[in-house]
């Protein structure tokens, strides 16, 4: 029986070495005639090629690395590497076949090639010969050239190869470059907790990236030390002493640009569906959006003075509105523009505030609202300045950008319309208080989003995301991934033209007047953000009808220096890119949009009583104000005010003498009447009025008439009478003494006389 037992795991086990023999050969013949060359192991060629908006090339980006001497790095640099990446990298021929079945078991239960299993040497064939395509055959052809790798280099030549090709981030290749990137120092001057941060990278460069995710870095750098701790390479008081070290990584300024390289890179990996260490090593051509001219000059204006302090941060953004492509990014001190979210300030308010109020037909540009301290629930809002202006019109409000009118269309608007229509231009909004109406938000938002946003005004309410890339191909040529702008509707034509008109007051009397001196066509919202210890964000936000653009300043750590707010610095740079913008032919006004309409308003009815009433054809013209409305949320009552004028405020009173008191119009003549008697008539007086009859008879009772007339072409408008009247007693009190004498009593030789006090 044993013999027979013997025989059958004998036989089983040819069986499995035939098969796996069978499966080899299959391999081989599959993977073709890939073959290794040793060439590209060095090569120094471009990995991605990048074009501008006009398809003109601009660079190779992604060259192997600057090679770090591999003698002079510290050992526990490259173990980690090799602790998080292939643990058991010096004792596989190339390929891990243990950890090659796990991954085959997890894909399998995933239904997906989820997980890849490939080794330092497989990634380095994969990163110089190979395509990045998640197919059998590539794989295959990777194993056979890992494994015939192995068969001609060292252990270390090869992990010396792969230091100076993965990519990092941010345009870095290669160990060298990453260290100067990220912690401003060579490789071989790393500390034990800056190499397993870097290590930990690898993965994933902009998720683990210490400059734009700090947090996962570091929660991956710990992972990266606890491997090494794990596989015998540290004490644990070594690896309790590196995870406990800060992570300092720098900002390079953007002297380059490596910025908008690493921004495209990371929009066309997601295109593609690969990761960017895949992406990178695809030699793909990358047609972006870039405006070379425009970004230089960006570059240089943040090299200014102003921007030199040790906390600013500062970028450029402008989009093309047409396409929300990125024509100009340049940054200084950001760290990643996706995950770089602040609180917007006062430029929320056309987004959140005013446009929403305008959709649902609650305001128009010239209503009434008032500006004033009040508690809304608990909430009491101040003014810049702590200044108030009583009455307002919604564009006075935004031109001067006023908070207590803002939080009082807010909340007449409501936190769940604001956030739905917010979440139709791409921002969210996670909050329902009323900060939101002032950008004071706990989340944030992205200034690429925000930017984006904005274009939705100039091109009639359509929304279309950012973009970096407008095309992929391979080395071919075949086109692997086309930017195809679509547009959503976020608003009417209606609400976007009036914001733009009331965002194009902002430039002339409001707060980004800085602006006016431009022969163009401009719209800007400033935003400052800060408290009583100062600013700590600063944005002007400006866009023509071809372009949209934001500058702004802020501060990571402390505040911005004194005085830096949306109206200063941000504005003046604004001013400088507009100048070099348009050579000839420079944008037009936008058109006015069917759904809108000009008309004539009663500024008279609207300053003095605070009514929007339309102008009569009696209404003079120092007293009509053209205001565009939307069709479909216009007033339609004419003013009364210059065909049957009123009195305002009509009161009588007595005090010694009877007196008239109201409010009067320059436009009128007023006309006293005293028992039916004309007793005064006077005209071009303003404001609170007060006449005094001083000729009243005493002990009897009066009666007066007011009548206000207005005058037109010759004709008499006379308007309704305010009446009353009142009893006007003897009066027996002593005269007034003048300033210069002293009333006294009588001689004794006059006493036949009435005594003094009687005397009247």
């Amino acid at each position: 029986m044993w013999k027979n037992v013997v025989k059958g795991v004998a036989l089983l086990l040819s069986t499995a070495l035939a098969i796996c023999l069978l499966a080899l050969a299959l391999c081989y013949a599959i993977a073709g005639k890939a073959e290794l060359d040793e060439g590209k192991l060095n090569a120094s060629c471009g990995r991605i090629t990048f074009y501008d908006k006009e398809g003109v090339f601009l660079a190779n980006v992604g060259a192997m690395g600057v090679t770090a001497e591999y003698g002079a790095l510290p050992p526990y640099v490259k173990q980690a590497f090799v602790a998080v990446e292939d643990k058991r990298f010096y004792k596989h021929c190339g390929v891990d076949v243990i950890r090659m079945a796990g991954a085959m078991l997890a894909n399998f239960k995933a239904g997906t090639f989820a997980e890849g299993a490939s080794t330092i040497t497989q990634q380095l064939v994969k990163n110089t010969h190979l395509t990045p395509a998640k197919t059998i055959r590539r794989k295959l052809k990777e194993i056979k050239l890992s494994i015939a790798l192995e068969k001609r280099m060292q252990k270390d030549a090869i992990l010396n190869l792969y230091l100076g090709s993965i990519y990092f981030g941010k345009g870095a290749y290669g160990i060298e470059e990453a260290a100067r990137t990220f912690f401003n120092k060579h490789a071989h001057e790393l500390s034990l907790s800056e190499a397993a941060a870097l290590a930990g990278i690898v993965r994933s460069p902009y998720r683990y990236s210490p400059l734009a995710n700090p947090d996962a870095c570091m929660a991956r750098r710990n992972l990266v030390l606890r491997l090494m701790k794990e596989q015998g390479y540290l004490t644990e008081e070594q690896r309790l002493a590196a995870s406990n070290e800060p992570l300092t990584a720098i900002c390079k300024s953007a002297d380059n640009l490596s910025e908008y390289y690493s921004e495209a890179i990371a929009e066309a990996a997601d295109a593609l569906h690969l990761s960017e260490q895949a992406f990178v090593s695809g030699r793909y051509h990358v047609f972006t959006y870039l405006d070379g001219k425009q970004n230089a000059r960006a570059g240089e204006l943040l090299q200014e003075s102003y921007y030199n302090s040790n906390h600013a941060a500062a970028c450029l953004i402008a989009l093309d509105n047409r396409t929300s492509g990125v024509s100009v990014f340049a940054s200084r001190g950001i760290r990643s523009l996706r995950s770089y979210t602040r609180q917007a300030g006062s430029v929320i308010k056309p987004l959140a505030v005013y446009a929403p109020a305008l959709e649902r037909g609650l305001i128009t540009p010239a209503t009434p609202v008032m500006d004033t301290r009040t508690d809304f629930g608990g909430y009491s809002p101040k003014n810049y300045g702590d200044v108030y202006h009583g009455s307002v019109t919604v564009r006075y409000a935004l031109e001067q950008s006023l908070n207590v009118p803002s939080v009082r269309i807010y909340s007449g608007v409501g936190s769940g319309y604001a956030s739905e229509f917010l979440q139709g231009l791409g921002l969210t909004l996670c909050e329902d208080s009323l900060t939101a109406a002032l950008g004071a938000t706990q989340k944030g938002f992205s200034l690429l989003d925000l930017t984006a946003a904005y274009t939705a005004f100039p091109t009639g309410g359509t929304f279309l995301p950012p973009a970096f890339v407008q095309k992929i191909t391979d080395a071919s040529g075949k086109t692997l991934y086309e930017h195809k702008p679509h547009r959503t509707r976020a608003m009417g034509e209606d609400t976007a033209f009036l914001v733009c008109d009331m965002l194009h007051g902002v430039t002339k009397t409001g707060t980004a007047k800085g602006l006016s001196s431009l022969p163009l066509y401009l719209m800007a919202k400033t935003g400052t953000v800060g408290d009583r210890e100062g600013n700590t964000d600063a944005y002007c936000m400006s866009f023509t009808e071809r372009h949209t653009l934001l500058s702004y300043m802020g501060s990571t750590e402390g505040k911005l220096p004194c005085g830096i707010s949306g109206g200063s610095y941000p504005t003046f740079s604004a001013r400088a890119m507009w100048k070099d913008f348009y050579t000839d032919n420079p944008p037009q006004r936008l058109s006015q949009p069917s759904s809108v309409v000009q008309l004539s308003i009663d500024r008279e009815a609207l300053c003095a009583e605070g009514r929007l009433l339309l102008s009569s054809s009696t209404t003079p013209d120092s007293a009509t104000v053209k205001e565009y409305f939307s069709v479909n949320n216009r007033p339609k009552e004419v003013s009364p005010l210059f065909t049957c004028p009123t009195v305002r405020a009509f009161r009588l009173s007595v005090d010694r003498y009877p007196r008239l008191s109201f409010i009067a119009s320059p436009y009128y003549t007023y006309r006293i009447y005293r028992n039916g008697k004309l007793i005064a008539s006077f005209n071009g007086r303003s404001g609170e009025t007060v006449y005094t009859d001083k000729e009243a008879p005493q002990g009897k009772s009066i009666h007066y008439r007011i009548g206000p007339v207005y005058t037109a072409n010759g004709i008499e408008y006379e308007g309704s009478h305010k009446e009353g009247s009142v009893s006007l007693p003897y009066d027996l009190s002593p005269p007034k003494k003048d300033e210069d004498s002293t009333d006294t009593p009588p001689k004794e030789e006059d006493s036949n006389k009435n005594p003094w006090w009687l005397n009247t």
